[in-house]
Parts: structure tokens; sequence; C-alpha cells
């Protein structure tokens, strides 16, 4: 524990646990939702400043959960600071349409 303040986003999936699925948990993060994660989080930090470290800041971190269809199992997958990785993900798809 570092004193960050973290939220987290949740997604779940239920079924068979397939690698060559062409749809995976992930991809239910799409820019919309988390453009309104990202709101609430600043809402929220924005009326409860007291629980955001100054060094630490905050960050929003995401869980997948891969739920086997005949609940033997999950699978757990954890993303920290998915802030960073989706506007450097956007950024980079920016330069290379720029490119074109």
């Amino acid at each position: 524990m570092d004193g960050t303040l973290v939220f987290c986003e949740v997604k779940t999936f239920f079924g068979k646990s397939d690698p060559e699925r062409e749809l995976i948990p992930e991809d239910n993060l799409t820019k919309a939702k988390f453009k309104k994660i990202d709101m609430a989080c600043e809402m929220f930090v924005g009326k409860h400043r007291n629980l955001v470290n100054e060094k630490m800041g905050w960050r929003i971190d995401c869980a997948i959960v891969v739920i086997d269809e005949n609940w033997n199992g999950c699978i757990i997958r954890y993303y920290k600071n998915i802030w960073f990785i989706f506007h450097n993900i956007i950024y980079c798809l920016s330069r290379s349409i720029d490119k074109n």
C-alpha cells in the first residue's frame, strides 16, 4: 500500500475460456465507457480531496474475471493504471492515422 487511491473497473465474462475467441472481456472497456469511468472518478476525487494522497494521487485499474462455464474456476487478469495504458493506445493510434 503506497497511499494511492485506486478505483477499479471489473469486467466479468462467463463461459468457456478460449483464447481464440473473437471477443475478450477487455473489449467491453470502450473509449466511451472509459470516459464515463474517468469522469466519475474525477467527480469523486473533487468531492473527497481528503482521500487523495498529494504525493501518490489516484489511478484507475481494471480487473478481468473469466468464470469457467461449469463454475470449476476462474481466470483473473489485473491491469494497473488503465488511464495511462488507454491514453497511450489512443495516442499511438492517432499517430498512425496521421501518417496515412
